[in-house]
C-alpha cells in the first residue's frame, strides 16, 4: 500500500507546485490551456484515489488505465507549455513552490 500513497502524494503535491505555475499563464493562454492541464491533473488525482479504495481488482485496472490515456493527454500539454516558453526546466529553488 506504500506505493500507492505514494502515487497520491506524489501526484497532489505535483498539483499544488502545478497551480501556482498556472496562474502565471498569459491570459490567452490561462483559460485554455492552463485550465486543461488543471483538469487533467484533478482527474487523474481522482482516479487514483478511485483505484486505491477499489476493491475488486478489474476496476482498478480499468481506473489505472483511465488514469494512463490521463496522463499521456498531460505529457502532450505540458510539453505543448514548455515549448510555447510558458513553463520552464527550473525547478523551484529550496523552499520556494513558485
Amino acid at each position: 500500500m506504500a506505493y500507492s500513497d505514494s502515487i497520491l502524494t506524489s501526484t497532489y503535491d505535483f498539483l499544488l507546485y502545478l497551480i501556482p505555475q498556472l496562474s502565471k499563464y498569459p491570459r490567452e493562454q490561462k483559460f485554455n490551456l492552463g485550465d486543461r492541464i488543471q483538469n487533467l491533473t484533478h482527474d487523474i488525482l481522482d482516479d487514483f484515489l478511485i483505484a486505491y479504495y477499489s476493491k475488486a481488482s478489474d476496476d482498478k485496472t480499468d481506473r489505472l488505465r483511465k488514469a494512463n490515456i490521463k496522463l499521456e493527454r498531460l505529457r502532450f500539454s505540458i510539453r505543448l507549455s514548455h515549448d510555447l516558453k510558458l513553463l520552464s526546466n527550473e525547478p523551484p529553488r529550496r523552499g520556494q513552490m513558485c
